[in-house]
């Protein structure tokens, strides 16, 4: 059904000015994400394209790729979903990485996932881990890896975020996650 309203409404914005649209962000939005709670991982990613082929008048914001991926995990797609969080990164949509201060007060760089969702978690870890291997000293780099997913607070059920992090962590690259409570 939205995604029946988002089309009549691009089809009445054809003969307005660009001025008088009454697409936004939020209707975007809510049409990607309702493809994603119905299984049409194909007309979400149409959608999504269409917002980058309007040339900025509607960009995707962290919520448009975040339900994208979501898609696009739920139906299979997981190196589609990959590239699509590349290209988020690329675009400036998606930020995973932040300045904290760890236990002594130093300053470190830590990939902040507290807003991810379990999918979009593990392609910013997939991202970060298939690109640190070709660095020079990334062992090191890897042994001061500090993911930040919080308590799972406003999780339903367990934790979603401990369990992606340590799950694409163990599977896809063999290592143990060490977990502090903090």
């Amino acid at each position: 059904r939205a995604l029946g309203v988002l089309q009549s409404m691009m089809e009445d914005d054809k003969s307005l000015e660009p001025s008088e649209s009454r697409l936004n962000l939020y209707c975007f939005n809510a049409a990607i994400s309702a493809c994603e709670k119905g299984n049409a991982w194909v007309e979400a990613l149409e959608l999504y394209e269409r917002m980058l082929d309007m040339g900025g008048s509607i960009f995707p914001n962290f919520v448009t790729l975040n339900s994208l991926i979501l898609a696009l995990d739920n139906a299979g797609q997981k190196d589609l979903a990959q590239s699509k969080y590349e290209e988020g990164r690329k675009l400036k949509i998606v930020k995973p990485w932040r300045r904290t201060r760890d236990e002594n007060g130093e300053l470190i760089r830590a990939m902040d996932l507290h807003s991810f969702s379990g999918p979009m978690a593990k392609a910013a870890i997939r991202s970060f881990m298939e690109g640190y291997g070709s660095k020079e000293g990334s062992q090191k780099s890897i042994e001061d890896l500090v993911i930040i997913c919080g308590k799972g607070i406003h999780s339903k059920g367990n934790p979603v975020l401990k369990r992606a992090v340590t799950s694409v962590l163990k599977g896809d690259f063999g290592v143990e996650a060490g977990i502090h409570s903090n």
